[in-house]
């Protein structure tokens, strides 16, 4: 028995020195760990030896969190057949373990053989127990340098086989508080390097920002959104912002007081009103969490350099709870704008032809088109056909030739408005269809007619552009019909301009004849016979268009649109965006205007003004309550409010001769087409200053 005996102790004593190799090995490896991973790999390890060492059910770790104050299962072992528990155990708060957390912070470990024994010694931990159906427990402090960072425990341990395993673990539990210790300062440490290095980041950021804002535009600021604070970086000179500040050196100033005070000084209304809103800094706030930066364009008054029209840049810099950092960079895109608008009107008057040819063709088919002669007279008829021609290829580089001669009898009885659609198309494809640097001519002059009571007049159309086909000639006057040639496949027409040319020269009993070229180009020769009047020499210098209805759209020079700056027009429009588009470009040349909704309301706000408070009304037709023909009638009526004699000028889409002998009739002096072409609506007002600065001529000859 005693051999036996002794057999059995050395084969305890080896296995407990082979269990000491296991635990000294992890907690090597526990001092190497660098990483909480790797520390948890190393202490599951060691829960998994000693857990099935002292044949327990469940051998885990709890990481005392102290700003949540609770502890949180971090590592499991199990043994067969034992539910796992760690996922039920992440928020235990530590006043449902009250004795065991007093242990805990001392330093020390809780031994419970039964339980039932601790029942009345902690009541509270006997619950938590009971409830898992677990009878004895081991716990040990993972505690160093007065600071608690959890435990280590073992469920239903067989403690006669653990008794030499306890004070081993207690030094565990000690070894596992150092670990921590130091897994918890490298990673602050890390958390401190990443934060310095995510700071440098920025700042390098930051700087590259600032060099790119500095560098693309005029004037930068650095502003922090929640702190109501604006330091200047860069300003321009010319810049509005500094009569805002009263310095061109580096300050700083208040964001919303600056954003205030320069909306109030150098917007109007409207666009006062959008700026702020969009330059509030709460919503600035919201939109720069999501995104790293914000632009968005606005119009202003010109500043020194007679700039208006701008970009804001404002982007996001650095974010936390008490501050939010942005740079604001501002350049003037007048360029930009005027290239845009530019393309809009081309656009603009590319469908208004389109309209016309359509709206041409579509009366010829349903027998409506009427050829309406009435006397005028060719010489002041060339003088604006030559203003058109200008318009025409203002811009083009091309040399344009205008000339008249031999017009013996001026006094022609014709349709002014048919002619002149005839001479415009054949010079609009001479236009279209020569390259820059070419050639375009017009001549018109006089010949015998054999026609008795008539006179010849021949117009003829050059250009030394790509020139046509024989294949090509033999159906240009199709509808719909376009020259293909690839150094002009950007030209737009709607294949419709000789199409109608050809019907109307064949209504007007004219000739039309052509000869063309490729490479060398093309020349129209149009021949009417029209009967004439004989007329004395003020009858030649006369404008038939004194007493007629007004085509608006001649040029105008500089002098002539500085004439028209001061001027107030009142403009009857019921759609905001159009009244709008014509109350930017009316700004544009320094007239002022404002908006009637209906002719209704037109009429009253012409009645309530002081007389002379408007120079002119622009008028739509198509107006709900009372449209424009309705109220220019009404106006007309009205001589106490010099209403007769008010210039009153047609606003419309419909541009045949009967819808403009409508407004004629109605008493209007002018006639605009949609979409309003700027350099019509200033010529239209040029000619309502020239003809009151007339009348005052006129006036003071008299007294």
């Amino acid at each position: 028995m005693r051999k036996s005996d002794s057999v059995v102790k050395q084969k305890k004593a080896s296995s407990h020195l082979s269990g000491l190799d296991i635990v000294l090995n992890q907690m090597v490896t526990i001092d190497r760990s660098r990483t909480m991973e790797e520390l948890n790999r190393a202490i599951q390890g060691i829960l998994e030896y000693i857990g099935e060492y002292t044949k327990a059910g469940r051998a885990y770790t709890f990481e005392f969190i102290e700003k949540q104050s609770i502890y949180r299962n971090t590592s499991e072992w199990c043994a067969e057949g034992v539910k796992p528990q760690m996922d039920n155990l992440q928020a235990v708060p530590f006043m449902e373990m009250p004795y065991w957390h007093r242990q805990f912070l001392r330093g020390e470990k809780v031994v419970i053989e039964d339980i039932e024994a601790a029942k009345d010694e902690m009541p509270l931990e006997y619950r938590l127990l009971k409830a898992q159906d677990i009878h004895t427990v081991i716990v040990f402090s993972m505690f160093h340098t007065d600071t608690l960072w959890g435990f280590i425990g073992l469920d239903d341990p067989i403690l006669d086989e653990s008794q030499s395993l306890i004070n081993l673990l207690t030094v565990v539990g000690s070894h596992l508080g150092s670990a921590y210790d130091s897994c918890h300062k490298s990673n602050l440490l890390d958390e401190k390097q990443n934060a310095l290095q995510a700071s440098i980041d920025a700042f390098q950021r930051e700087q590259r920002f600032l060099q790119v804002l500095c560098r693309d535009y005029i004037s930068v600021f650095f502003a922090d959104l929640k702190k109501d604070y604006l330091e200047i970086l860069k300003v321009d000179p010319e810049a509005n912002v500094l009569q805002v500040s009263a310095s061109e050196e580096y300050m700083t100033l208040s964001y919303k007081e600056i954003i205030e005070s320069y909306c109030r000084q150098f917007m109007m209304q409207e666009e006062a009103r959008k700026l702020k809103k969009r330059l509030n800094a709460e919503r600035l706030m919201r939109e720069l969490k999501t995104r790293d930066r914000i632009s968005f364009r606005f119009q202003s008054l010109p500043n020194g350099a007679g700039h208006e029209y701008f970009e804001a840049q404002i982007t996001r810099m650095a974010i936390d709870e008490e501050n939010f950092k942005v740079l604001i960079g501002f350049r003037f895109i007048d360029d930009i704008v005027s290239e845009n608008l530019d393309k809009l009107q081309s656009a603009g008057r590319y469908i208004q032809r389109l309209v016309d040819d359509v709206t041409d063709i579509s009366q010829i088919e349903s027998g409506h088109f009427h050829i309406e002669p009435a006397f005028f007279n060719v010489m002041t008829f060339f003088r604006d056909f030559q203003d058109i021609m200008g318009q025409m290829t203002a811009d083009r580089k091309l040399h344009m030739t205008c000339r008249a001669h031999d017009i013996l009898h001026p006094q022609i009885d014709a349709d002014a408005i048919r002619l002149k659609q005839i001479y415009v198309n054949l010079v609009s494809n001479a236009v279209k269809y020569t390259p820059e640097g070419g050639m375009v001519h017009f001549e018109l002059y006089e010949e015998t007619s054999d026609s008795p009571g008539c006179v010849r007049l021949v117009s003829i159309v050059q250009d030394n552009g790509i020139g046509m086909t024989e294949d090509y000639m033999k159906k240009m006057y199709e509808r719909f019909s376009r020259y293909v040639d690839t150094r002009i496949n950007k030209v737009r027409g709607s294949g419709l301009g000789l199409a109608i040319v050809k019907e109307l020269v064949d209504r007007m009993n004219g000739r039309i004849e052509v000869q063309s070229a490729v490479g060398v180009g093309t020349t129209f020769r149009v021949v009417f016979d029209f009967p004439f009047e004989e007329a004395d020499s003020d009858m030649i210098l006369q404008s038939p268009m004194e007493s007629d209805l007004e085509m608006a759209g001649q040029s105008s020079t500089e002098s002539d649109l500085t004439d028209c700056e001061g001027m107030h027009v009142l403009i009857a429009e019921d759609n905001e965006l159009n009244y709008e588009v014509a109350h930017e470009i009316l700004a544009m040349h320094g007239i002022t205007s404002e908006q009637a909704e209906n002719g209704k309301i037109c009429v009253e706000r012409f009645m309530e003004a002081p007389e002379g408070t408007y120079d002119a009304i622009l008028m739509d037709m198509q107006m709900p309550v009372m449209n424009g023909l309705e109220a220019t009638k009404m106006l007309r009526k009205m001589d106490q409010y010099h209403g007769n004699t008010i210039p009153i000028i047609a606003m419309t889409a419909n541009v045949a001769k009967t819808d403009m002998d409508k407004c004629l009739a109605a008493g209007m002096t002018g006639h605009l087409a949609k979409p309003l072409d700027i350099h019509a609506l200033i010529a239209a007002l040029v000619s309502v200053r020239k003809r009151e600065m007339q009348k005052w001529r006129r006036r003071i000859k008299q007294w």
